[in-house]
């Protein structure tokens, strides 16, 4: 059975950089820099800080099934210089981006994931254009973050959907 620790450490780096590649057991396994151990760190002072407020992390025993989040918000943040905010949520048809102003809500962009791998394509490939793109940096954000915290799949319709 893993210790506590370990298993902290893998679900803080999923949360901050969502599930990447290497997985956790593949990159403990070939880990030779030592990023796995400053993980593992970072883990014990959150357990630390748990521990001063009361709280102790206790294994129970299997994982249970991962459930997918039920709150379509994904992101919710005030917009720099204005008094209103911005949101990312999972539609019925992909992300929408929308802006609360004043207790108006207008969605600003709409789109799919499919749209945002096309976008980070082109930026990897160099397309110069991209940048002319209306909303690229802020679809790309959104995506990202969508991945980020395990929303994407509220966001496709495709999937979500046959499930």
């Amino acid at each position: 059975m893993r210790e506590v620790r370990d298993i902290l450490a893998e679900a803080m780096r999923r949360e901050r950089l969502g599930l990447i590649r290497p997985l956790w057991e593949d990159w403990i396994r070939f880990d030779n820099d030592g990023g796995c151990e400053q993980v593992r760190l970072r883990a014990d002072h959150l357990i630390r800080l748990l521990s001063e407020l009361g709280i102790t992390l206790v294994q129970t025993g299997e994982p249970q099934s991962t459930t997918r989040p039920d709150n379509p918000v994904f992101w919710r943040w005030k917009i720099n210089g204005q008094n209103a905010e911005r949101i990312a949520r999972a539609g019925a048809n992909g992300i929408e981006v929308a802006k609360l102003d004043a207790g108006t809500e207008t969605v600003q962009l709409t789109f799919g994931l499919a749209e945002a791998h096309d976008l980070a394509n082109r930026g990897l490939s160099g397309d110069r254009d991209l940048i002319k793109e209306t909303g690229v940096i802020t679809k790309l954000s959104a995506a990202l973050e969508a991945y980020r915290v395990g929303a994407a799949i509220l966001a496709a319709p495709e999937i979500r959907d046959a499930q």
